[in-house]
């Protein structure tokens, strides 16, 4: 349908920086959005885990308390909410069991550890002295964020 194909080519330009990006940037901003800082690409606000739903079949952000979500299960927690696209009332964060350990909480430690690791490997590899300024959001007044450093988009 024409609608579709519209807007397929209005997300398509919307997004030429990430069709024109390295892997390593791609996935330095897929941390920074999970761990909930600002990466490379955002100009929208980082997820929000507990409130915002993964969603593939809609394909847009939106909250859990969305019309869209009435039938996923455990859309009120605060937890990670990862829609199945087939069983809609599946909440695919089922598989993150917390007990006896809290498997989600582990995700999100690790996710943001990613964050952060690959903001201090930009400064290291951009020469910039004290990379402590990379793991602050917002960055300090004046320094800008690592993906702006001249040869950040340079493939390895």
């Amino acid at each position: 349908d024409s609608a579709a194909e519209e807007r397929v080519r209005e997300a398509q330009a919307e997004n030429s920086f990430l069709q024109n990006s390295s892997l390593r940037i791609l996935l330095a901003g897929f941390f920074a959005f999970y761990g909930g800082t600002m990466g490379p690409s955002m100009s929208a606000p980082p997820f929000a885990w507990g409130k915002e739903v993964v969603s593939v079949r809609l394909g847009r952000r939106e909250m859990s308390d969305s019309e869209e979500f009435k039938a996923l299960k455990g859309r009120h927690e605060d937890r990670l909410h990862i829609e199945d696209p087939f069983e809609l009332g599946r909440n695919l964060r089922d598989v993150l069991r917390n007990h006896p350990t809290d498997n989600e909480a582990k995700l999100q430690e690790e996710i943001c550890w990613m964050d952060h690791a690959c903001r201090d490997d930009f400064g290291r590899e951009m020469g910039i002295p004290g990379q402590e300024h990379l793991l602050m959001h917002p960055p300090p007044a004046g320094i800008p964020p690592f993906w702006e450093f001249p040869g950040a988009f340079d493939p390895k």
